[in-house]
């Protein structure tokens, strides 16, 4: 006589995924309700009683990504993440207390890693013991229902077989469950241990932080008196250098490479008998072999400084130059200065000025000018653009209506008549009274 099973009401199967990461595997079980899905993983070889779980409602899923805002419903988003776990695409990351799913999402020709994380939560072991319970009660009544149907000693005997079988796997069920309460004991007490551990090393390296901190203060703090220690000492020998420079010998060190010191003498008392004071100091402001021709440059150093010394050195070696009272600058206009003059140091003689509001002239595309002719519309000393690099030094000594060269017609130029030659060198100083 056959027995009819017992029915039982089963709850919704769930869909199984392995999930392997690093040579470990994960299963992965996802339930799927009308507007929800659940995604739990069960890592058995670390903690029998604990499992990972995440519910995500269908809004939420299509607030995971842009791809997925254009999904209708649940299933296709199952069927994408199945698609995306057979191409490798789906990985996961452990965590202390949760797993991460990572989806790699690939959506208009952007790559994007979207994180899921699953948190843990532990098996309920009370329930686990009432599923077994329940099962044996069943197993009860179906050995009521054979009994009170067998009427085969040996289909009787195979069933006891069975049923002393499934009490031995129930027994051993029961001596499993108490050896997992003891790891999970055990487990529980080794974890708090850890957590203590970690405790202790947070507070220990923030001590350390803290410590590495007030060194990095006390590092910037020298560092900064060390800095100004170091500006202090500059200037002290910055000062003693310009007080060495001021006197060699009893005179003023001019510090150029055109003019000796001993020849600024002439220079120096043209100076002071027109404008009546004594120099203290030259400074110089600008060097064109060394700073850049351009009379750009020129103008960026030496604008709107007043009492300056120009030295010229042509490139057949003639030395020649002017001092003004008066500032340059861009403007294009002629300046006059009763304090201007010319100077030969080869000739070593001083050429003054005539007074006929022409003393310099000024403009954004000429260097230092001097003087002016009107017959021929050409400065006494004229330079415009780059004269190292370009050939436009002019000097016009003999057709001046600025300054008096008492016939000196080759006081500037190197054959008397105003030429238009290249600059070996040119120098401008600024004169410092006292």
């Amino acid at each position: 006589m056959e027995v009819a099973p017992l029915t039982m009401d089963t709850p919704q199967e769930p869909e199984t995924m392995i999930i392997e990461e690093n040579g470990k595997k994960y299963i992965l079980n996802i339930i799927k309700e009308a507007d929800n899905i659940i995604l739990s993983i069960l890592d058995k070889d670390i903690f029998p009683n604990i499992k990972y779980v995440k519910k995500l409602s269908f809004n939420e899923i299509k607030e995971l990504h842009k791809l997925f805002s254009i999904l209708n419903s649940c299933n296709e988003f199952l069927d994408y993440f199945k698609s995306a776990l057979e191409n490798k695409k789906i990985n996961i990351k452990k965590d202390i207390e949760k797993l991460i799913i990572n989806i790699s999402v690939e959506y208009f020709f952007k790559n994007s890693i979207i994180e899921i994380p699953l948190l843990e939560q532990k098996i309920n072991l009370q329930d686990f013991s009432k599923e077994i319970c329940k099962e044996i009660s069943i197993i009860k009544e179906t050995i009521k229902e054979l009994k009170k149907n067998m009427v085969d000693k040996n289909e009787y005997n195979i069933l006891l077989d069975k049923i002393n079988k499934q009490k031995t796997e129930i027994s051993d069920l029961k001596e499993e469950n108490k050896k997992l309460k003891n790891e999970i004991g055990e487990i529980l007490r080794f974890k708090e241990e850890i957590k203590s551990i970690i405790e202790k090393q947070n507070n220990e390296n923030k001590n350390l932080k803290e410590e590495i901190q007030n060194m990095r203060n006390s590092y910037q703090e020298l560092k900064k008196n060390i800095i100004i220690k170091q500006n202090e000492i500059k200037e002290l020998n910055d000062n003693k250098k310009q007080e060495e420079k001021k006197e060699i010998n009893g005179k003023i060190n001019i510090n150029s490479v055109i003019m000796k010191n001993e020849e600024f003498d002439m220079i120096q008392n043209a100076i002071e008998s027109r404008m009546n004071k004594k120099v203290k100091e030259v400074k110089k402001l600008y060097q064109a072999t060394v700073d850049g021709g351009d009379v750009s440059i020129f103008h960026a150093k030496c604008d709107n400084i007043p009492n300056t010394l120009i030295i010229y050195k042509s490139e057949g070696n003639r030395r020649f130059g002017g001092f003004t009272s008066n500032i340059w600058d861009t403007e294009l206009i002629f300046k006059s200065d009763n304090n201007s003059f010319l100077f030969s140091l080869d000739k070593n003689k001083i050429y003054s000025y005539i007074k006929n509001s022409h003393a310099i002239f000024c403009c954004g595309s000429y260097g230092p000018s001097f003087g002016y002719k009107k017959s021929i519309d050409y400065c006494t000393i004229e330079i415009v653009g780059n004269p190292i690099t370009d050939k436009t030094l002019y000097t016009y000594e003999s057709a001046s209506d600025s300054y008096n060269f008492n016939g000196d017609n080759n006081a500037l130029s190197e054959d008397g008549k105003g030429n238009k030659i290249y600059a070996k060198e040119y120098e401008v100083f600024q004169i410092i009274f006292s």
